[in-house]
């Protein structure tokens, strides 16, 4: 697979790295470190990374812009997008050839080439993987963001899909220069407004039999302390780390679907929720699952349905 990736992109002049909606570190962390990698190893090619500004995290570079018609003769490479609804920029179809590169559970292949590895926590972990193989050594920053990416993704390389090969992507990171203490406070550090919607949500969530916490959050209410809709549904680890606690979720208003719908993360200790995910209009990892466009009725039932996997 790694030979027919390389054969593939050496063909083109042109690379365009694409990322999922609402991206996350491993979404930017993979997309820009790969832009690096890339630039370094072929510096007469374009390498650009799309994808909208407004929802990425600022500990990234901003994105890339190219016209249409460039796109025409790239090729795309679609970064920890499981399936196209979710890919943000959907120029990607303009491109000659489409490369797919995920830890996902796989939902379409929809790439000429689908480089996917489920056993992976991130995809961070598999682009490290890669570039391990072809290269000893790579630059400190390219090296960084796959870091911030593996780092993310195995929440500080506490879940169960952290690996032996997890660990030794890490220390071949670690030993290209990368600032592991600077990265995890990057990453993690909370600023008070964070700090104090976080104290919101454990003061006023809901607890079902000390098994289940959720919240639903309105508009007004993550508004009020000063958080888009984007920072506010990213805070469902607030609820991590309980003992007894098997399911976790948060509910948040989306102000930008029409109707009063909401968008759920939902986690899990060990207990299997990314099939029951995939029913509401979303899906992901067994144990860390999104869902959409939920009415309240759809919120209950769903909290029934997660109940009875506990149960179970």
């Amino acid at each position: 697979m790694a030979k027919d990736f390389f054969e593939i992109i050496e063909q083109y002049d042109t690379l365009a790295l694409f990322r999922h909606v609402f991206p996350d570190g491993d979404a930017l962390g993979s997309q820009f470190g790969l832009k690096l990698w890339l630039e370094e190893a072929y510096p007469d090619k374009r390498i650009v990374a799309l994808g909208d500004n407004e929802n990425a995290d600022s500990a990234f570079p901003i994105s890339d812009t190219i016209n249409d018609e460039a796109l025409k003769n790239a090729c795309a490479i679609i970064l920890d997008t499981a399936n196209v609804d979710r890919i943000d920029d959907q120029r990607y179809k303009l491109c000659d050839t489409v490369i797919k590169i995920d830890h996902h559970p796989v939902v379409e292949s929809y790439g000429d080439l689908n480089l996917v590895e489920e056993q992976a926590c991130s995809t961070c972990e598999v682009l490290t993987k890669l570039l391990m193989g072809v290269k000893d050594t790579c630059s400190k920053a390219a090296a960084s963001y796959l870091y911030c990416g593996l780092l993310t993704d195995s929440q500080k390389f506490s879940i169960p899909s952290v690996s032996a090969q997890t660990m030794a992507c890490a220390a071949w990171l670690s030993a290209q220069g990368v600032d592991i203490s600077a990265l995890n406070h990057q990453m993690f550090a909370t600023d008070l407004k964070s700090f104090r919607f976080e104290a919101y949500l454990k003061n006023t969530c809901t607890i079902i039999d000390d098994q289940l916490i959720y919240k639903i959050i309105e508009q007004e209410e993550y508004e009020r302390f000063g958080l888009s809709f984007v920072e506010a549904k990213d805070k469902v680890n607030a609820f991590a780390g309980i003992s007894g606690i098997e399911v976790w979720a948060l509910f948040t208003r989306n102000p930008n679907e029409e109707g009063h719908l909401y968008n759920g993360s939902l986690r899990s200790y060990r207990k299997t929720i990314n099939d029951i995910a995939n029913e509401y209009h979303g899906g992901g990892h067994k144990l860390a699952s999104g869902v959409k466009k939920l009415t309240r009725l759809d919120i209950d039932e769903l909290l029934s349905r997660l109940m009875k996997r506990i149960a179970e």
